[in-house]
């Protein structure tokens, strides 16, 4: 994929796709190439680490969706009980821990 089109995609300026891009490069999850047709684009693909990392986000983010679901057979006030305890476990471990 190019990464204007990815920029487009994402609704991101190619200013700061570009730094993303770059760090992601860096840190060897990302390969940018020249394009064959446009000298000035580059086609982009992810090295097999970032497809490991890609891989890994969709399965937290089907978790959460998954969490989320079945949070919905608390009413609201439960919900909102829960949040509650949780907050309050929450900042109870962070003194301990």
């Amino acid at each position: 994929m190019r990464a204007s089109d990815l920029a487009l995609k994402l609704h991101l300026s190619n200013a700061v796709l570009s730094g993303r891009v770059a760090k992601l490069e860096r840190q060897g999850l990302l390969i940018r190439t020249p394009s064959w047709v446009d000298r000035r684009a580059f086609a982009l693909s992810l090295t097999p680490a970032g497809a490991s990392h890609a891989d890994a986000a969709v399965d937290e983010v089907s978790r959460i969706g998954r969490f989320a679901q079945v949070h919905r057979v608390l009413s609201a006030d439960e919900r909102a009980v829960l949040a509650e305890m949780l907050g309050r476990l929450h900042d109870a471990m962070d003194r301990h821990f």
